[in-house]
């Protein structure tokens, strides 16, 4: 598995830091942000825990 990210300069940014691409064998899987101190892997965690909460949340909203 490859990872690696690319910082967008495209979107907001300021002294919280920035967002970057994340990819995974060259495949764009979404923008996580970042202070600048997180791996490629570190991003990759990020945002597949943000798809969990997002899960929790659409299961949520299924209830009410």
């Amino acid at each position: 598995m490859s990872l690696r990210i690319e910082k967008l300069t495209d979107c907001a940014s300021g002294s919280w830091g920035y967002f970057v691409a994340v990819y995974k064998n060259e495949k764009c899987l979404g923008t996580v942000m970042t202070d600048g101190t997180l791996t490629a892997k570190e991003c990759y965690e990020s945002l597949k825990n943000n798809w969990e909460i997002d899960k929790m949340e659409k299961n949520l909203t299924t209830y009410y």
